[in-house]
């Protein structure tokens, strides 16, 4: 990198000289090239895995319930099943909380 004539100092440039003297033309072909490959990978994902919607796009419930002891999840499912939500999805959230996931509980 060329020195300017008469440059000032680095400690008494000021923040917009110094970022004057920056290459930032020197790197814009690797920047194009790392930008397109990220493009690329993303339309590839959306094309080849497709859009997972989440519970606010697909409808559904999402319960969250604590109890006093740790909860028991295979008796959780069992009830459920047996109040005709085979779909719903139980998973512990935490130590002592049970997040129900269901298309529609309610």
């Amino acid at each position: 990198m060329k020195k300017k004539k008469n440059a000032l100092p680095a400690k008494t440039q000021t923040k917009a000289q110094r970022l004057d003297s920056l290459p930032f033309m020197h790197y814009r072909y690797l920047a194009m090239a790392l930008s397109a490959a990220f493009m690329t990978i993303s339309v590839l994902s959306f094309v080849l895995r497709g859009i997972t919607w989440g519970l606010d796009y697909s409808g559904g419930t999402l319960v969250e319930v604590g109890y006093a002891q740790p909860a028991h999840l295979n008796n959780i499912r069992q009830l459920l099943v047996d109040n005709d939500y085979e779909n719903a999805v139980v998973v512990h959230f935490g130590s002592d909380k049970v997040i129900l996931r269901s298309a529609a509980i309610f």
